[in-house]
């Protein structure tokens, strides 16, 4: 498992504060990017996924999120390599994930709150679409909410580029559930 120290100084720039989170491809950090003194959230591939199959994976959600510019879509700011481990900087949401916000309420949300979030996720979506892309892996728990209650979709992990290949059905991914 990979293992970055807060305090470590990553691609010459980013500072790391410490874990946010993990998931089935990789960790994220919370750093600080001294150059443009903003928090940033960094994410690493794991170690024990280093074939070729998942780095190309990795580089793929970097690019994919490259394509699309929407504020209802994390931006990404940087990508490269840190001790053999491929990363990428991308904006960090203060806040918590649609999934978290929605188990910690004891009743149905506000309606006007509701629309506000599926209107910015169908944005963000759209956005997506129009650089030519498949999200493939859309959930509450990859759609972060800002302090404002604005979504923003994360984890393009499993994202596709519809013009890639034409021919070639592509493979059944996502969380079934």
């Amino acid at each position: 498992l990979l293992r970055i120290e807060p305090g470590t100084l990553v691609g010459g720039v980013y500072r790391v504060i410490g874990p946010l989170g993990s998931g089935s491809m990789g960790v994220v950090l919370l750093a600080q990017d001294e150059s443009l003194d903003r928090r940033v959230a960094i994410k690493f591939i794991h170690s024990s996924l280093d074939s070729d199959d998942f780095k190309e994976r990795f580089t793929s959600e970097a690019r994919a999120m490259a394509r699309v510019s929407h504020p209802n879509v994390l931006q990404i700011y940087a990508f490269g390599e840190h001790d053999g481990a491929r990363y990428f900087a991308m904006e960090f949401i203060e806040g918590q994930t649609l999934e978290q916000w929605l188990a910690a309420s004891d009743s149905f949300p506000d309606i006007d709150v509701a629309v506000g979030i599926l209107d910015g996720v169908c944005a963000g979506l759209e956005a997506i679409h129009a650089a030519e892309t498949v999200h493939r892996d859309l959930k509450p728990g990859n759609v972060l909410l800002d302090a404002a209650m604005r979504p923003h979709i994360a984890d393009l992990g499993l994202a596709m580029l519809c013009r890639e290949d034409p021919v070639t059905r592509p493979e059944l991914v996502g969380t079934p559930a």
